[in-house]
């Protein structure tokens, strides 16, 4: 099975996110048009396409960070020690680290958050004893 070709457009979106590890900033770098909300979608929709899924996992394994860098980074962000990072692009936008984020995600891996998934329906119990009839 011969592999879909990527776009000059989704090449740039797989590089950023490579390096901003953030889907709304790598559609916005990579040339995308829209506002904050249209970006995440185009980044998320970017995400979830095989071929550029797939080019994405391939960079990664070219980068390979390490699980105890990924944790540190991570621990870094949720504390706040990474100050605000430029990055160039044609709109020299700044990128922010979500705090909140990155402790949900360290939950995540470290397992302490758990979701929460409810159930609901019908029970029906009957009770049978020994000293009954059926």
């Amino acid at each position: 099975m011969s592999k879909k070709k990527l776009t000059a457009k989704q090449q740039l979106f797989v590089a950023f996110f490579l390096d901003t590890l953030n889907a709304t900033l790598a559609a916005e770098l990579a040339g995308y048009k829209g506002n904050r909300a249209t970006l995440a979608a185009v980044g998320y929709e970017n995400l979830r396409k095989p071929h550029i899924a797939e080019a994405i996992r391939e960079g990664m394994a070219d980068l390979a960070i390490p699980e105890e860098e990924l944790t540190a980074r991570l621990s870094a962000e949720a504390r706040g020690q990474l100050a605000t990072r430029i990055t160039k692009g044609p709109k020299g936008t700044t990128e922010t680290f979500d705090a909140m984020g990155a402790q949900e995600n360290l939950a995540r891996i470290f397992g302490t958050l758990k979701e929460k998934i409810e159930h609901s329906g019908e029970v029906n119990l009957r009770v049978i004893r020994d000293d009954q009839d059926t």
